[in-house]
């Protein structure tokens, strides 16, 4: 029964031309077929359009291209870059090439959140085996480290370029979890290795689109649903949490008796998504609050342990306690339960940390330096 529905899923999942998508959209079974696609309608705004769709054109009012004007415009700008003296050429060129290689950098790498480094498998065969005798920590320039190994410099985890730390505080956190490692390498038991080699990557540019999607989460945040039968527990343990975030961002967060109930209005909304905005923080606290949120499915949680309005103890109890209420002992299952919430801990600790260490730091100050996080080879190359 399994491999039928299956194999019905994948048949009505399969993609189909676009020709053929149309054509079933707007044909019936007397219709002949067609040897053209039929595009879809154009939709009409009215008074429930949402803003974005009512800039669509209409079937009425839509336009084709004025093909000449963009033919002018091409001809303008060839005109200006025939104009150009060769090094404005060339410097508006290398400009060009080095947006573009950081737009590629973002595109293609910048998908971190995830936190999926960490997901590798420990067991593989071609694993890394210790080799070191000694882990240290030197001078990178402009206010950066590495973390060496015999006096070679680490690598971030998944990647070819050098690991570079911020701060010299999160420098010897990451050579302590190198130094800890016997046998072969187990990245479950690098957690800041794995966050800095995550924040490596983002690019600082796109720090104001992170937390645009951070503010995802507040709509459905888990502080605002209660229990009946753990009401006492959670207006101990989650009311100092939701009193602390209402003071500090001017709001009144809902707090509701099941999965039904009040949401934040779009005004609270964008109050909060504005001072986040405000904070100016750099991308190592971003990822730091992305992963806590992504763990504990909470923003206001995770702004509260970022903040030091509650403890990780009181947190990781919060985050636990509507689940283990469910899930008592004597239905726990070893090697699962334990794991993940293992697993959590550490995560969310390493977010704490990373977050600890790096709000000092401006986002110029974190903006990763290219120059030194590749070899001289290949710099050169």
């Amino acid at each position: 029964f399994f491999f039928v529905t299956m194999s019905h899923l994948m048949r009505r999942l399969r993609p189909r031309s676009l020709k053929t998508s149309f054509m079933c959209r707007h044909s019936s079974s007397t219709d002949k077929p067609v040897d053209m696609p039929i595009p879809p309608p154009l939709p009409q705004a009215n008074s429930k359009t949402p803003k974005k769709l009512k800039i669509i054109p209409t079937k009425e009012d839509a336009q084709a291209p004025n093909i000449e004007s963009r033919l002018d415009e091409v001809q303008n700008r060839m005109d200006l870059i025939s104009n150009m003296s060769k090094e404005e050429f060339d410097e508006r060129y290398a400009a060009f090439n080095e947006r573009e290689a950081k737009r590629a950098r973002t595109a293609i790498r910048d998908d971190v959140f995830q936190m999926t480094v960490s997901d590798k498998s420990t067991t593989d065969v071609r694993q890394l085996k210790t080799f070191w005798k000694e882990v240290d920590v030197t001078e990178a320039g402009d206010g950066w480290y590495y973390v060496t190994l015999d006096g070679r410099k680490v690598k971030a985890l998944e990647s070819n370029e050098y690991l570079l730390l911020p701060s010299e505080e999160m420098a010897y956190a990451v050579a302590h979890e190198w130094a800890q490692q016997t046998g072969t390498i187990n990245k479950l038991l690098m957690p800041m290795n794995d966050i800095a080699s995550g924040c490596q990557i983002v690019d600082e540019f796109a720090v104001n689109a992170r937390i645009e999607h951070l503010m995802s989460f507040f709509n459905t945040d888990n502080m605002y649903y209660r229990q009946e039968n753990l009401k006492e527990q959670q207006e101990k343990l989650c009311d100092p949490v939701c009193d602390w975030f209402d003071k500090h961002f001017q709001v009144t967060t809902p707090r509701n008796f099941g999965l039904m109930g009040a949401r934040p209005s779009d005004a609270m909304r964008e109050k909060v998504h504005r001072q986040l905005l405000d904070m100016k923080m750099n991308k190592y606290q971003v990822v730091s609050l992305y992963v806590i949120t992504q763990y504990t499915a909470s923003i206001v949680l995770a702004l509260a342990l970022a903040h030091g309005a509650v403890d990780l103890p009181t947190a990781l109890q919060i985050n636990r306690l509507e689940e283990w209420h469910n899930v008592d002992a004597t239905v726990a299952i070893d090697g699962y339960h334990d794991i993940r919430d293992a697993d959590l801990t550490v995560k969310v600790s390493a977010a704490v940390a990373c977050w600890m260490m790096t709000k000092g730091l401006t986002v110029e100050q974190t903006a990763t330096p290219i120059d030194l996080i590749t070899s001289e080879k290949k710099r050169k190359g």
